[in-house]
């Protein structure tokens, strides 16, 4: 197990380092491995959206089918539901009818059609045009009509035409109670009852009665566009749902349009127009078949607003958005990678650099202090004057020495927090002053120069203050390449009252900073990789230990540069330092 676990870890490893070596392919092949399995997914999940949208979609297209089919049956049933008590109004049990009495048929449609008229007076409705063609007692049959204003010649053509079809039928088929004939003429639906003196026998195999009579009414389209305008718009059929509280739960709209065998509307729901042509809307038609003996090759069609579609939007939405987001953090976190990735490249790198640095800062002038010191040692300086020279050398390497050691360990304390800072009020210009006077004696050779210098007092701690502008006028004379060094230090101020803030700047003229380069250069032990600088004695520790003292400080260093043209360091401390040096 150990050596499975050893070689993943090389392996491990090894990826690692060739994916700091070769960022851009590593990006792509993390970007492969993450965005090809996320697309594969969500092409799956689109696919298994959109099969259940068309199933669910052909199951209501289905359900309102079998719907409309009870729709179409209802009216059918009401139909002749509604005229079977009109049809035994008067002589309830047709007694008188089957009396033998001559013309009593027309005594009695007669009477039943005062009956009808007296109602549909009261709901305020046209009369019905009623009739019955009857056997007499001399063996033949009649036909009789009830006076109606409703009455006239092409309804009375569809009766005899329906009279003509009846006889037509088979005798099992003529005893059927009530039957609908559609003339085509006239475009009428005609309703026939029928009418026998012998009891209905129910049972598999019925024995056929002797019919005595028929009584009938005629029917218009507008009787039956009445209807189905009645049924969609009072919900007499619950609009496809069980129960009217169904309907109210579901609270889903629905609208209808009724065709003839012409195609012609009969009618349709003010909605229908705006709403068929819309792609998120279902649709089912459902067409009366001649089987059905009811208004052959009549349409009556539906659509709803599809849930389904709906849902698969609103699930395609919330997947590109998931979808795009973890894009956008996986972006991010690349970025974040790549970043890291390059300062790992970078400190990788550096670290020999930053071990040969520090070595050679060591290693210099312990090695003039030990050949000095070999010298004086063996005698071989002769007189007074050689031995003060050495000397003197010795305890300038020592000093240098010593300056190396007290970056490191000043660095070291900041990072720890040892090192606590002294706050009190401070002139600016005499902070300016101070820095510029060290700096110069420092590098005689160097033009320093004061520019405009902000007045009053800044809260901070003395040494740590100059400490930072020592270090930005030692890097901008170290750095100023082979033009005599220039450096200008000046101070401002922004902000009002206590909320106001110092800006201390320091500009040079010298070999500038790559903009690639700006983001690292106040990380301890960081110098830029320019042949330019990098050929300059220094350990990496200046501008991060300036860094570092103006956090102390609550402020912010900022850098601007253009390599061969020069650099602005600006250094901001708040004018109020609460809860200074924590």
């Amino acid at each position: 197990m150990s050596k499975i676990t050893s070689a993943i870890e090389k392996r491990f490893y090894a990826a690692i380092q060739w994916s700091l070596k070769h960022q851009l392919k590593a990006m792509a092949i993390i970007l492969l491995g993450v965005i090809v399995p996320i697309g594969t997914l969500n092409v799956l999940q689109y696919q298994s959206m959109v099969q259940y949208e068309q199933q669910g979609t052909r199951a209501l297209q289905e359900q309102m089918q079998s719907l409309l089919g009870r729709m179409a049956l209802r009216i059918y049933t009401d139909t002749y539901r509604g005229f079977h008590d009109t049809f035994h109004s008067v002589d309830r049990e047709h007694n008188e009818l089957f009396s033998g009495k001559p013309r009593i048929a027309s005594t009695l449609v007669g009477a039943i059609q005062n009956t009808s008229n007296s109602y549909t007076a009261k709901k305020k409705k046209p009369q019905q045009a009623l009739f019955i063609f009857a056997k007499e007692p001399d063996g033949t049959w009649k036909s009789y009509f009830g006076r109606s204003n409703s009455d006239n010649p092409a309804r009375r053509a569809a009766a005899a035409r329906a009279r003509e079809y009846f006889f037509t039928l088979p005798p099992e088929r003529q005893d059927t109670g009530h039957q609908y004939y559609y003339d085509a003429e006239s475009e009428m639906l005609v309703l026939l009852h029928t009418m026998s003196p012998a009891q209905i026998v129910y049972s598999d195999t019925p024995p056929l009665r002797p019919i005595k009579a028929v009584m009938g009414v005629t029917l218009t389209k507008k009787d039956f566009k009445d209807d189905f305008k009645y049924q969609t718009q009072t919900g007499a059929i619950s609009r496809f749902d069980t129960t009217p509280l169904d309907s109210q739960l579901a609270g889903t709209t629905y609208y209808y349009q009724v065709k003839d065998e012409k195609g012609q509307v009969l009618y349709k729901d003010p909605g229908w127009d705006k709403n068929v042509g819309c792609n998120d809307f279902i649709r089912a038609d459902f067409r009366i078949t001649p089987e059905q003996r009811f208004l052959t090759d009549w349409e009556l069609s539906a659509i709803t607003r599809s849930n389904f579609k709906q849902a698969t939007e609103r699930s395609l939405t919330q997947m590109f958005w998931a979808s795009g987001i973890v894009a956008v953090l996986l972006g991010m976190l690349l970025v974040v990678l790549f970043r890291a990735g390059l300062v790992a490249v970078k400190v990788s790198e550096l670290q020999t650099d930053i071990v040969a640095g520090v070595s050679h800062d060591l290693k210099t002038p312990l090695a003039g202090i030990i050949a000095s010191a070999q010298l004086i040692a063996s005698g071989r300086a002769s007189g007074v004057q050689e031995t003060k020279q050495f000397s003197g050398y010795i305890l300038a390497e020592a000093r240098r020495l010593t300056a190396v050691v007290e970056k490191v360990l000043t660095m070291a304390k900041l990072e720890s927090r040892q090192l606590l800072m002294k706050p009190s009020p401070l002139s600016v210009a005499e902070l300016i002053d101070h820095a510029i006077g060290l700096s110069q004696a420092a590098y005689p050779q160097a033009i320093i120069a004061k520019g405009e210098v902000a007045t009053g007092q800044v809260t901070g701690d003395a040494n740590a203050l100059t400490t930072v502008l020592m270090n930005l006028i030692d890097n901008a004379v170290r750095y100023s390449g082979d033009a005599q060094p220039w450096v200008r230090v000046q101070s401002y101020w922004s902000g009002f009252g206590e909320k106001r803030i110092l800006h201390l700047l320091v500009e040079d003229r010298g070999v500038g900073i790559p903009a690639e380069e700006q983001a690292f250069i106040f990380q301890k032990f960081y110098r830029v990789r320019n042949g330019l600088v990098s050929d300059t004695e220094g350990t990496g520790l200046g501008l991060a230990i300036a860094s570092q003292i103006v956090n102390a400080h609550r402020g912010q260093i900022l850098v601007e540069s253009r390599v061969g043209i020069g650099s602005t360091f600006t250094v901001k401390i708040p004018h109020e330092q609460p809860h200074f040096g924590r």
